[in-house]
C-alpha cells in the first residue's frame, strides 16, 4: 500500500490514514480479528458461535456470574434477578467527599 501511494505522489500522513482506512474496509479486517479472537479465546473442540451464550458472562459482585448480553440498566423483565435491580449503599460501598472550605467572615 506505501509503494503505492508513493507512485500516486501521496506523500502526505492524512493519504497514509485514509488509504489504511479504506483497506480496512475492503478487507473486512475487523470481522475478521473478532472471528480470530473468538477461535483463539474459545476452548479447543468447541465451535466459537455455538459457545457465545456459554462463555458471555458478566461479574457481580453479590451474585457471581450473570449473563451477557443482557441490558441491566434498570429495565426489569421476568428473567432479571431482583437483586441486580435493587441498588444498595452499605459497608461495602465508599463515599468520598471534599474538604469543607471555611468562608472567610467579613
Amino acid at each position: 500500500m506505501a509503494f503505492d501511494l508513493i507512485t500516486q505522489g501521496l506523500t502526505e500522513e492524512r493519504d497514509a490514514r485514509l488509504a489504511l482506512r479504506d483497506r480496512i474496509t475492503e478487507n473486512e479486517l475487523l470481522k475478521r480479528i473478532v472471528n480470530d479472537v473468538k477461535t483463539l479465546l474459545t476452548p479447543e473442540g468447541t465451535d466459537p458461535d455455538e459457545t457465545d451464550t456459554e462463555t458471555n458472562h458478566l461479574w457481580d459482585e453479590h451474585l457471581g456470574t450473570v449473563p451477557g448480553g443482557t441490558d441491566w440498566s434498570g429495565q426489569r423483565d421476568e428473567e432479571t434477578p431482583e437483586e441486580l435491580m435493587t441498588p444498595t449503599m452499605d459497608a461495602e460501598h465508599l463515599t468520598v467527599r471534599g474538604p469543607e472550605f471555611d468562608t472567610p467572615e467579613t
